[in-house]
């Protein structure tokens, strides 16, 4: 078993690991041989990240895994270096596969300098991988339990939660007098956004912003589905009941828009948001975390 450095025409037999992983993961949809040249090539990767490398693990034509680490350029001048893992996958059932992709991308990133190192950064994913701020799902547990036996420790999180053919509910009045302005900017998906933007004197109080989720891919499963990315209310009139407002708002009016499946997420440490969304009606179907620990 030898770890190899990336080369092009390893990417079909990549995609179709990469497939068979997530094959049933929520948000998570089948990949082109292209698409995984593009992201081991670097392509929209996060600017802060340079110095990355990517190793496979190949069983004659198949792909047992693969792991994309970078550098990670520090926020303050004088915070020690640290390295990421960009992505890390390794077929289920092939556990000495993971740990030896896992030390090479280690060893590499202590070669770098790194003293730590963080593993599925939200802002580091890969662009065809789940949706939004997603970090590694928990479906995944052969991974997550592999970084766990490696002394990764989560350190982030987002949970994930779904409205299934969801009823909207009636907006009703809001709580207080506002203007409600809709802005339905077009996408990728077949269906636009919206933004429900409410105003009080021409000044935004509030705002609920939505999207299609063919904006991440062109899968035809994705294009009636649409995620509420952001719901902010202004501190002065927070608790008032603005924030359910709009998002009722938002769920009546993407039903009429065509869309029929309701998506939102919320930090795992924002209880307050996850308390509002599973009695709202969403139920969480994802949970994803960041994992990180220190090379020592």
């Amino acid at each position: 078993m030898q770890i190899e450095a990336y080369r092009p025409e390893m990417a079909p037999a990549l995609a179709a690991g990469y497939n068979d992983l997530v094959a049933g993961l929520p948000y998570c949809h089948p990949v082109q041989a292209e698409q995984i040249a593009a992201a081991a090539g670097g392509d929209e990767m996060d600017e802060r990240l340079h110095s990355d490398a990517v190793f496979a693990l190949m069983q004659g034509d198949a792909a047992l895994g693969m792991a994309h680490v970078a550098m990670e350029s520090p926020e303050e001048p004088d915070a020690a270096p640290r390295g990421a893992i960009r992505f890390l996958w390794y077929a289920r059932g092939h556990r000495a596969a993971g740990q030896a992709l896992l030390e090479a991308a280690e060893d590499h990133l202590h070669a770098a300098g790194a003293r730590s190192v963080i593993a599925f950064h939200q802002d580091y994913r890969y662009p065809f991988y789940h949706i939004g701020h997603a970090y590694l799902s928990d479906r995944l547990e052969h991974i997550h339990a592999l970084l766990g036996m490696n002394g990764y420790r989560r350190c982030a999180g987002e949970v994930y939660l779904l409205w299934p053919d969801y009823e909207p509910p009636a907006a009703g009045d809001p709580p207080f007098p506002v203007e409600v302005q809709l802005e339905w900017p077009e996408g990728r998906g077949h269906l636009p956004g919206l933004i429900v933007h409410a105003l009080v004197d021409g000044e935004q109080v509030g705002v609920c912003e939505n999207l299609s989720l063919g904006e991440f891919t062109d899968a035809a499963d994705a294009q009636d589905r649409f995620l509420t990315k952001w719901l902010g209310i202004e501190e002065p009139v927070q608790g008032r009941g603005l924030g359910r407002f709009l998002l009722a708002t938002a769920l009546g009016e993407l039903h009429g828009a065509g869309y029929r499946h309701a998506v939102i997420s919320t930090s795992w440490t924002n209880h307050r948001a996850c308390l509002f969304y599973s009695n709202f009606g969403y139920r969480a179907n994802d949970w994803t975390y960041a994992l990180a620990r220190d090379l020592g």
